[in-house]
């Protein structure tokens, strides 16, 4: 393992090479082609409303996520590919599974490779483009006090300024998983939904709004936003960007509410309950389709630990604690962890020997008393103790 090693760390600086020469060679023609035909055309179409100069400025704001990504995979990528191989050793100790070393670097060459980043950098270039062309391009800047998306003068600004909170929202996220060496193409997909529902969503919002309230002007009329209407406005209209995915949610319990759609017990197996598992340890798991407590008890751990920056020890400590919340409630984990149970584990080698069927004569009084102690230390009946146990054992 340690030779696969060395050599997976060689030819990853082979692969982060070829990806410099693609990633300059391919952006800069690209980017020469189309700034020369978005000039040509938008400057025919619309006259002084375009100029080459914001053309070129919002190719080179777009040119940001593939820069990124480049930056990523040059400097750190190969480390990470290196450290996930030690993590392995230790997960095949503790599961007692092995795992193929040619498996591995195949499936981390699928997850991290040229094909994943460029054909998840497309969307989010293209939803760059398009946003900073909504805030470049003016509106009003014709006759008819449209856009040259033809959108309303109000409904124009406010979409810029949700796409102005998506795209903050989007260079966070950037920072944040290049600070944690975490940074998986699927993140500029994340970017490219955060800015396509940020402006959607403000465009729905802005819309209903002005159609249906004096908010704002109306459509074709010469107005403009002032007082405190605007400044609400536009504040809304940026935090709506900036939190698209809440404002989806938002919608989404409004609705199920409204339609009295029953609540699942999936829905009370939060991953909150699991003990070093913060908010951002959430969102993050959700990115592997891991949504609740089930997800992350039965989770594939060799794919996640390629495909998350966690180590061995928190994937397996997190999915022992979840395959004891399958099978008792919030309020019982919290009786369990005062008396020094946390996962599934932990309660096997305390509850093994104190097993109603496992008990001998020799001793019994002194086990029964033990048995009777556990149990109020973790205010659970003995009886419901010997279900846990046993049910936790066929699982194990």
């Amino acid at each position: 393992m340690e030779q696969h090693r060395s050599n997976q760390a060689g030819r990853a600086s082979k692969r982060l090479t070829k990806w410099d020469r693609f990633a300059f060679t391919t952006w800069i023609a690209l980017g020469a082609v189309a700034l020369a035909a978005l000039i040509n055309r938008f400057c025919a179409e619309y006259g002084p409303a375009v100029s080459g100069l914001k053309i070129l400025v919002i190719l080179i704001i777009s040119a940001i996520f593939p820069l990124v990504a480049q930056v990523y995979r040059r400097f750190l990528l190969a480390d990470g590919d290196v450290r996930r191989y030690d993590e392995f050793a230790t997960l095949e100790k503790a599961i007692g599974q092995r795992y193929s070393a040619t498996s591995l670097s195949e499936t981390f060459r699928e997850e991290y490779g040229v094909r994943a980043y460029t054909l998840c950098l497309l969307p989010a270039i293209a939803m760059s483009i398009v946003g900073w062309s909504l805030i470049l391009f003016h509106p009003a800047a014709n006759a008819q006090n449209a856009s040259v998306f033809l959108l309303d003068t109000v409904v124009a600004k406010a979409v810029g300024l949700g796409f102005l909170g998506a795209i903050v929202f989007s260079f966070q996220l950037l920072w944040q998983r290049l600070s944690t060496e975490d940074l998986k193409p699927t993140i500029f997909l994340r970017c490219a939904l955060a800015m396509f529902c940020g402006m959607v969503l403000t465009y729905v919002v802005f819309s209903a709004t002005v159609s249906f309230s004096s908010f704002g002007a109306a459509p074709n009329e010469d107005s403009n936003l002032s007082g405190t209407n605007a400044l609400v406005g536009f504040i809304v209209a940026f935090a709506i960007g900036y939190f698209p995915m809440l404002a989806i949610s938002w919608f989404t319990r409004i609705a199920n509410s409204a339609l009295g759609e029953p609540t699942r017990r999936a829905d009370s197996q939060r991953l909150v309950y699991v003990d070093g598992i913060s908010a951002f340890h959430e969102e993050r798991l959700l990115e592997e389709g891991i949504q609740n407590v089930h997800d992350l008890a039965y989770a594939d751990l060799g794919m996640l630990l390629i495909k998350s920056p966690y180590t061995a020890r928190q994937i397996i400590d997190w999915s022992d604690q979840c395959k004891m919340l399958l099978l008792i409630e919030p309020g019982e984990a919290i009786s369990f962890r005062r008396a020094g149970v946390r996962n599934a584990s932990t309660f096997i080698a305390l509850w093994s020997p104190l097993y109603q069927e496992q008990l001998s004569e020799n001793g019994e009084k002194h086990v029964t008393e033990k048995r009777s102690r556990v149990a109020l230390a973790m205010q659970a009946a003995e009886e419901r103790l010997d279900t846990i146990f046993l049910a936790l054992k066929q699982e194990m």
